[in-house]
């Protein structure tokens, strides 16, 4: 349901700004993995992303970081069962060129901090999310 809303926001959005500004960023938690994630030793298909990034709808640059390291999460703590990149950004398809490539990371934080039970409850569950982005088009 939560990818249903939001592939149709991003359409009308997208109607919407048609000949204007195309370029947009959806930050959030998006509470899905990607498809050929393994939840219980099994990949798992995922109807919700293969909606969002159809047809080139939204890129998610989180994919690449779990690519790379399938044991990513941003969740804070060791261990997480699934759904291993809840949080993240998807990016309009003209605004893929203002990312930088390789650049979205997870920061560890909460290994910041001695205690695990201070960062959830005075911070956050979630671990933060960033990536660079160059601005200097004329758009």
């Amino acid at each position: 349901q939560q990818a249903r809303v939001l592939h149709n926001w991003v359409s009308t959005k997208k109607m919407a700004l048609s000949g204007t500004e195309n370029d947009f960023v959806v930050v959030g938690t998006f509470n899905f993995g990607f498809p050929g994630e393994k939840v219980n030793d099994k990949a798992r298909e995922n109807p919700a992303y293969t909606s969002l990034s159809g047809n080139g709808l939204l890129t998610f640059p989180l994919k690449a970081v779990w690519e790379k390291d399938p044991a990513a999460f941003t969740y804070a703590g060791d261990w997480v069962d699934n759904d291993r990149l809840m949080d993240g950004f998807a990016l309009s398809k003209p605004a893929v060129r203002h990312y930088v490539a390789g650049s979205a990371q997870i920061l560890r934080v909460d290994k910041k901090f001695a205690d695990l039970d201070e960062y959830r409850s005075e911070i956050s569950s979630h671990l933060p999310v960033i990536a660079r982005f160059k601005t200097n088009f004329e758009d």
